[in-house]
């Protein structure tokens, strides 16, 4: 899987789910690679600052995934993706039950979320560029405010045979 089929799948995901009905012309969907400063601060807030007056909430933010190698010794690849996606929502200032209610109803909107991802992956359509096998690790965390929205952050992983990227093919380089 690449980046933009990573980033197609999630976009549909958001224009599919019911809260979220992201189109063209209402924005419930934006995604984010992460930049870590020194201090490890991330740019969620000032890319959020940036979108207001375009995003419609509540809203799933897609972070760009981050992927390693695990190699078992012998002739075996695995590339393992691990992913994070945000569904953020606004809650009035100041009103803790309101805020509460926004970290029931974007938790509920993630589990839906992950329920389709879990689906995708039974059914073997969440295939990208070779077969795609899901992690037993997912995972959630409130996230507090952030430019006025509040929400749930979701986690899960999931890995593919990497044996094909990886294999040197001299065709590829200039001698």
């Amino acid at each position: 899987m690449r980046h933009s089929e990573y980033t197609r799948y999630f976009r549909n995901i958001a224009s599919l789910h019911p809260a979220l009905r992201h189109s063209e012309a209402e924005m419930h969907f934006a995604r984010i690679v992460l930049a870590r400063d020194e201090l490890g601060n991330d740019n969620i807030q000032e890319f959020i600052s940036s979108l207001r007056s375009r995003i419609h909430p509540p809203f799933m933010l897609l972070v760009a995934y981050d992927h390693g190698d695990q190699n078992n010794g012998g002739d075996q690849r695995r590339k393992v993706y691990q992913c994070a996606f945000l569904i953020l929502d606004k809650a009035p200032g100041g009103d803790f039950d309101a805020e509460e209610a926004v970290y029931d109803s974007t938790e509920e909107i993630g589990e839906q979320i992950l329920a389709y991802i879990l689906h995708d992956f039974e059914e073997g359509t969440m295939s990208g560029n070779g077969r795609l096998v899901l992690e037993n690790e997912m995972g959630g965390e409130k996230i507090g405010k952030v430019e006025g929205f509040t929400g749930t952050r979701f986690t899960l992983s999931f890995w593919q045979n990497y044996n094909g990227p990886l294999y040197h093919n001299p065709q590829n380089w200039t001698i």
